[in-house]
């Protein structure tokens, strides 16, 4: 039976997917799916000013007049979105604009730790954050947000007779007899002056043309083009179309790092040295031994340091070498 169960495992183990954590769903450079709850974390004091003046500049942001603030996300894709948040026990705050993401070798421990958006400096300290705030949920519209308290019952679609109040209504106030205006009329006033030509008594009438009056042609001398040749100083051969290969690897998304706080271990600082006015003090060096001198311990051969049983086989082999070791013998 022992064996079954062995054989059970390891036909699991051969038949098992890999694991997913660093190819999450959706990918990298598509949308988060909202609303998602989670830990929340904070940048550095002008972290999130700076990055998001940097992708401004690079015209990377649309303009947003009515966010009240930044946040990064997980995800490359949901930069330049719009989000909402709503705070634990607290009501829904936003829009807030998406100006960061979290770094791709980063993603499997904050999907690990549940993080899910990472405030600016100002927000965190609004929210007495001194540590990952658990429970703020990421919205993608506010109307997505549970309203606060509970829920009001929905308005009946029919009353009763008995709880119906009409109002008393109104009398209509009597017509007042209103002698009639009379209507306006046009006032004489004085006609233009018109036009008219003098002629002498028996001339006759000039005749009036119905056409319109003829209109001067423009005669436009197109400009010859030249076609320098090839051989000529000044030409260039005409540019045949072909295909480009940008063999120039994809930049890093992400400026920031969000969700450091729960990153393990942490990240290595690069903050440079401080300058220091004390010279660095000499190396010293051993005295060398004289001739006949003896030294006070005589040099001792190391002992062989055995390698491991197992030292050059694959997990798997490791595995089924330990699933032997438990059977009874």
């Amino acid at each position: 039976m022992k064996v079954f169960f062995v054989a059970l495992i390891i036909w699991r183990l051969a038949l098992a997917p890999l694991p997913q954590a660093d190819n999450p769903t959706p990918g990298y450079w598509d949308r988060t799916p909202l609303p998602q709850t989670g830990l929340a974390t904070f940048y550095s004091a002008g972290m999130m000013e700076h990055v998001q003046a940097y992708r401004e500049a690079q015209g990377q942001l649309p303009v947003c007049p009515e966010c009240v603030g930044a946040v990064a996300l997980l995800r490359a894709g949901d930069i330049g979105r719009k989000v909402w948040l709503a705070p634990p026990a607290g009501e829904r705050v936003g829009p807030f604009l998406v100006i960061d993401c979290a770094h791709w070798e980063d993603i499997p421990t904050l999907l690990g730790r549940n993080w899910v958006v990472d405030v600016s400096f100002e927000v965190g300290q609004l929210w007495g954050m001194d540590r990952p705030l658990d429970g703020v949920t990421v919205l993608a519209d506010p109307s997505d947000a549970v309203a606060a308290g509970p829920p009001r019952p929905p308005t009946p679609f029919s009353v009763a007779p008995g709880e119906l109040s009409i109002s008393k209504p109104t009398p209509t106030p009597a017509v007042t007899p209103v002698p009639p205006t009379p209507w306006p009329t046009r006032q004489p006033v004085p006609l233009g002056t018109s036009w008219a030509s003098v002629s002498a008594p028996g001339a006759p009438a000039p005749t009036v043309s119905l056409l319109p009056t003829p209109l001067t042609p423009i005669i436009t001398t197109p400009t010859p083009r030249m076609t320098p040749r090839i051989g000529s100083e000044g030409a260039s051969p005409t540019p045949t179309a072909s295909a480009v290969r940008d063999d120039t690897p994809t930049p890093e998304a992400a400026i920031g790092r969000p969700g450091v706080m729960l990153l393990s271990p942490m990240p290595p600082s690069t903050a440079a040295a401080s300058p220091n006015s004390t010279p660095t003090p000499p190396a010293l060096s051993r005295p060398a031994l004289r001739g006949g001198a003896t030294p006070i311990l005589p040099a001792q051969p190391g002992a062989p340091v055995d390698a491991p049983a197992d030292a050059g086989l694959s997990p798997l082999q490791r595995l089924w070498r330990a699933l032997r070791d438990l059977l009874p013998r």
